[in-house]
């Protein structure tokens, strides 16, 4: 079963905050990814920014003003007009749990030309299952409502748009730390080298909190408790219906 793409869309456009760097950090591609990966774990997104290629495009409303500056990571941090609202403090928080326990290591370094590839090892809490068990949650509060548990749906979701729900509180639960191979691209633009923010380097220091490094699935067994639920939640409606087309049949007798 894959991810539901909900929390991804939600997870993937986090964001952190901000510091800065110096020009002779950046002068090899070894020490420009080690700037990264130090400004990540501090949570110095203006650092972190001026290391990777992380700013994509700024949005301007009609006239012209810019409105907002989109990014391939932790999005909604970068937009100062949100600071201070519930829903940023959250993201923050949320970010430092992802970042908390991560470490890693630079392996071999292969520069030609203004292009480096960089071999590199993450460490993290495996949080492949962390959206599962959200889920699973989810759905057992449904099945345990009234109904078909719309009601209880609508709640949960706008408690994770504005304060995340439980996810914080199921990171702390994980114990089990998962080691990530990536290959990580660099460029020399403008006399420093940039680290590529791919997909796969995005969701390795994320703990493969996406699911890029199990195809997009959960773990056999959240897989298993999801579908035995989903199974429960069929049932559950197919009774409602029935329930529903006797008082119908009643009216009209």
């Amino acid at each position: 079963m894959k991810k539901m793409k909900l929390f991804l869309a939600l997870i993937m456009g986090l964001c952190l905050t901000a510091c800065g760097g110096n020009a002779t950090s950046k002068s090899t591609p070894e020490a420009a990814l080690e700037n990264t990966m130090e400004s990540l774990k501090a949570l110095d997104l203006e650092a972190f920014n001026d290391h990777t290629d992380n700013y994509i495009t700024t949005h301007r409303n009609w006239i012209g003003i810019p409105v907002q500056r989109e990014y391939r990571v932790f999005n909604e941090l970068m937009q100062p007009g949100l600071r201070g609202v519930k829903h940023y403090r959250w993201n923050k928080e949320f970010a430092g749990k992802i970042i908390e326990n991560l470490s890693w290591e630079i392996g071999e370094v292969r520069a030609e030309g203004d292009e480096a590839q960089i071999e590199l090892t993450l460490y993290n809490k495996d949080l492949t299952d962390v959206t599962g068990i959200y889920e699973i949650n989810l759905i057992k509060g449904m099945i345990e409502s009234e109904g078909i548990g719309m009601i209880h749906l609508a709640r949960e979701m706008y408690d994770l748009a504005s304060d995340g729900g439980d996810l914080c509180a199921i990171i702390d639960e994980m114990d089990q730390t998962r080691s990530f191979e990536v290959t990580v691209q660099a460029k020399q633009e403008n006399g420093k080298w940039i680290i590529h923010l791919s997909e796969d380097f995005i969701d390795a220091f994320m703990g493969n909190l996406g699911g890029s490094f199990s195809d997009g699935s959960y773990s056999e067994e959240i897989e298993k408790q999801l579908e035995d639920l989903y199974s429960e939640m069929d049932r559950k409606a197919d009774q409602i219906g029935e329930d529903i087309e006797r008082c119908l049949e009643g009216l009209f007798e």
